[in-house]
């Protein structure tokens, strides 16, 4: 198995272009000269397009912020990874779509900054939501990125309740 994305964001990282959690994505476009632009829905979650020189990114405004920012770093990902354009009735292929996952997770909750947050003594169950509104994705994006790190302790190691989690990440 590749990690071909997850080393194509780090690169941003340690580049310096990333430095605070969570990530702007809006001036992470703007620094790249990438226009991004909200469509009502159609049924389309985005589309990237490439013409003359000048890259577009058109979301979908129905969905909601934490999946628009996941799927925009995921369309940057097709680009950064080089990966050919989508031809109308032909999808992308598996591993592509993989590794533009790969990408977005890294980008949007780069594995440092998630072993040192989890870290946390967070109460039980709070852990992927807290950590959710932190990097500002969904709570299943998160779940999924911290299971696939393994930052999820088992239940005999998670902490007591503390009820002053949103004090945490306000």
């Amino acid at each position: 198995m590749t990690h071909r994305g997850a080393l194509a964001a780090r690169r941003f990282w340690t580049g310096g272009i990333l430095t605070e959690i969570p990530v702007d994505l809006n001036g992470l476009f703007r620094s790249l000269g990438i226009r991004v632009y909200l469509h009502g829905s159609g049924g389309v979650d985005a589309a990237c397009s490439r013409l003359a020189g000048r890259v577009t990114l058109s979301l979908n405004a129905q969905m909601p912020p934490p999946r628009r920012r996941f799927t925009a770093a995921h369309e940057l990902g097709h680009l950064v990874l080089g990966h050919a354009p989508v031809l109308p009735g032909r999808p992308r292929l598996a591993w592509q779509e993989r590794e533009a996952d790969d990408f977005a997770s890294e980008l949007l909750m780069p594995a440092w900054a998630l072993r040192r947050d989890s870290a946390l003594l967070l109460p039980p169950g709070q852990r992927e939501l807290v950590l959710a509104r932190r990097f500002r994705v969904s709570r299943q994006a998160m779940g999924l990125r911290l299971a696939r790190l393994g930052c999820l302790p088992s239940p005999k190691t998670e902490p007591p309740p503390d009820r002053s989690v949103e004090a945490l990440f306000p």
